[in-house]
């Protein structure tokens, strides 16, 4: 009716409005912000801590080179203990592994494939086939008006001599078969032992059809066919009713079936982890091979074939007494060497059961033995390798600096806030990330966390340690930067490689101390076991706070409940002077006592009144000393504490609320975000009102207006 554009003058009158809302909108957004950022610090002080932990390893600090140029011989590593010079090794015998191998060959036979049917019916008159013996071929066969047999027995007497004429007798036995359900002839090596090749081809008037055996068909043992199918001179195996058997090897059983290969069942005990034999088959040898997974002396080879005549089909004999074994069974002995450090320790003909094993801080792996000859080798500190993990360290501490400074000491551009929605439509993706850049500099610049952390990291790296030797970074070679105006490289370490180098040629085991010694903990001496602490007291300090802690109980440690009883006291009496949880109480089993704290707080104790100490097992003045930490050591916990501080700052996600500060003070925003949405959506519905009003004012007006239009124009 007005012809006003109500909802563009709506949206302009609301827009007016938004300030509440997009100064919530934007003040979330920082928050968001800060606790990414601060959360993308946490990550990277996980990141260093964990290369402090790898400085903290005695091992980080024990590499050695090792010159040998006798590999052929024995291989050599050196560990942490390694002592420095020349070893010298006699190898006078390696570990062997115990094996059994098998007394006859497996693979001697062939025979007809299927049922030749009744033999009265079979013609082999003018036929042929050829048969090679040892890689000599011959041909047999039959003359016409020959080959009719009223019998199987008649056949392979026949063919006996036909094969006898041609390769001499005692090469090829010739048997058969004739049961009345089954009708063959089978070709077998007279010598299991001798082990000879038989193969049959087709001739040219082909008598293997006769014969139901295949072109091409050999003797050779295959381990891919069934166990029902194999032919061997050993027997068949035996299998009940299921078609199933039981074997046992090294003590356990195995349940085999008819229908599986030699390499499936070879398989199934090789893959045994409950055992330590494996079984294969020896193609040059053509024999089956038990062996024990592991050398030395004392490891026989147990086996049981039941009643499936498995192991003896495969020519191998049960060994009945193991006192006694026969020649094919061989025992597993022990490596037998003498070594000598660079110390001049002895270890005079020492027995290993492996041909693998560590002795005087070597690692050696036996690989040939040269009786009663004396082969040395050396061993030097790797100094270049060590140098690598300390100057890999100080890089990225001075990378974590670098990160603190920048973040800490960023100014922040006041000139941009975080976009409104309103905002960001006016720009392009583009646009709006260069915004954001600007925006998010400086975000926390000066943040007191940030600044905890970044005097943690320096104190831990600099502060001088209570020991004996080098006590201090500076003291091996590395040392603070020169002051950066833009703070960026503050607490920063720079290395002198000489001196760096030439402390860990020289004292080795000061540079470890320098970074990885560790205070002993606070445990007091086995108390006694009647403790009567009724009136007396000691005095505790937890980092630089001290509080007397006094006590008034009776126990029996003698008993768990007295025990228990104790450690509740102490507990009790300590948590009110320092809050729950501040410092553990624990008993060992041989009644000694522990304190400690989560944080790795410095702690000491004192005498108090009486003698509470002494019965409770500690000295006066005993602590865990903070200055008694190496820098990894300190880093490390310093880290852990600042780490722990930021997530109880902001939390562990920066879009979350949670019970973190920042994620309260998210939670609050959210909360005003909320409560001037609602407020805009009532502002939107009363100014939607308020037009509607208007415009049925303004038509209630117009058809007053027309109405008396009407009248004037009728001459009223």
């Amino acid at each position: 009716m007005s012809g006003m554009d109500t909802d563009s003058l709506v949206k302009k009158l609301i827009d007016a409005s938004k300030y509440p809302l997009n100064k919530a909108q934007q003040q979330k957004t920082l928050v968001e912000w800060k606790r990414q950022a601060i959360l993308d610090i946490n990550s990277k002080l996980l990141s260093f801590r964990n290369e402090a932990f790898n400085m903290k390893l005695d091992s980080t600090y024990s590499a050695f080179d090792v010159q040998n140029s006798h590999k052929d011989s024995f291989t050599v590593t050196a560990t942490s203990e390694a002592k420095e010079g020349t070893y010298n090794l006699t190898v006078d015998k390696l570990a062997t592994k115990t094996k059994l191998i098998g007394s006859e060959k497996v693979g001697n036979t062939i025979k007809s494939t299927n049922d030749m049917g009744f033999i009265e019916m079979i013609d082999f008159s003018g036929t042929d086939f050829k048969m090679t013996v040892d890689g000599v071929t011959k041909t047999i066969k039959w003359a016409d008006g020959e080959g009719f047999y009223s019998s199987y027995k008649d056949l392979a007497d026949d063919l006996q001599k036909k094969i006898n004429n041609e390769f001499g007798s005692g090469e090829v036995i010739v048997q058969y078969t004739d049961n009345g359900f089954e009708h063959g002839i089978e070709f077998v090596t007279a010598d299991r032992q001798k082990g000879t090749s038989i193969s049959v081809s087709s001739g040219e008037a082909d008598a293997l059809e006769f014969l139901a055996m295949e072109n091409g068909a050999n003797n050779a043992f295959s381990t891919d066919t069934e166990l029902k199918n194999m032919n061997l001179a050993g027997g068949a195996f035996n299998f009940d009713e299921n078609g199933e058997a039981i074997i046992s090897v090294g003590g356990k059983e195995f349940t085999i079936n008819e229908k599986m290969t030699l390499d499936e069942v070879f398989d199934k005990i090789n893959k045994d982890q409950d055992i330590d034999v494996n079984v294969k088959y020896d193609k040059l040898e053509d024999k089956i091979v038990m062996e024990r997974r592991s050398t030395g002396a004392g490891k026989e080879i147990y086996f049981d074939e039941g009643d499936s005549n498995f192991f003896t089909a495969l020519g191998i004999e049960a060994i009945d007494d193991y006192d006694n074994p026969p020649a094919n069974y061989k025992r597993g002995e022990n490596a037998l060497i003498t070594l000598k450090d660079p110390e001049g320790n002895l270890l005079e003909n020492v027995e290993m059961t492996s041909n693998s094993f560590t002795l005087q801080g070597v690692g050696i792996t036996l690989l040939d033995e040269d009786v009663g000859v004396s082969k040395s080798f050396s061993v030097s500190r790797d100094v270049d390798a060590v140098y690598d993990k300390i100057e890999n360290f100080v890089n990225k501490y001075n990378e974590l600096m670098e990160t603190l400074n920048v973040a800490y000491n960023e100014e922040k551009n006041k000139d941009y806030a975080p976009l409104t929605d309103d905002e960001r439509e006016q720009l392009s993706e583009k646009q709006q990330e260069q915004w954001e850049e600007k925006a998010k500099s400086g975000i926390l610049r000066r943040d007191s966390t940030l600044s905890s952390t970044i005097n943690s990291v320096r104190r831990a790296a600099t502060d001088i340690l209570d020991t004996v030797g080098a006590s201090s970074l500076y003291e091996i070679g590395i040392s603070t930067v020169s002051y950066d105006r833009t703070g960026k490289d503050n607490g920063k370490l720079e290395i002198n490689e000489t001196k760096l180098k030439e402390a860990i040629r020289e004292k080795p085991d000061e540079v470890a101390n320098v970074f990885n010694s560790t205070p002993e903990t606070l445990t007091g001496a086995s108390v006694e076991d009647e403790v009567n602490l009724d009136g007396t007291s000691f005095f505790l300090t937890v980092e630089n706070r001290r509080e007397e802690i006094k006590l008034e109980g009776s126990y029996d440690t003698t008993t768990a409940e007295g025990k228990q009883a104790l450690i509740k006291e102490l507990e009790e009496k300590i948590a009110e002077k320092f809050g729950e949880y501040t410092v553990t109480v624990v008993m060992s089993s041989k009644n000694k006592i522990t304190f400690s704290n989560p944080d790795n707080y410095e702690l000491r104790v004192e005498e108090g009144d009486g003698d509470a100490l002494d019965q409770l097992g500690f000295i006066n003045g005993q602590e865990y000393a903070n200055d008694k930490k190496g820098v990894a050591v300190k880093l490390y916990d310093a880290l852990t504490l600042r780490m722990d501080d930021i997530v109880d700052k902001a939390g562990a996600s920066y879009t979350k609320e949670d019970e973190s500060a920042w994620g309260k003070l998210l939670a609050s925003h959210n909360k005003e975000i909320a409560k001037q949405q609602a407020k805009l959506a009532d502002l939107e519905d009363y100014y939607y009102k308020q037009f509607s009003a208007m415009e049925e004012a303004l038509s209630r007006l117009n058809e007053q207006s027309s109405s008396l239009a009407g009248l004037f124009s009728s001459g009223m």
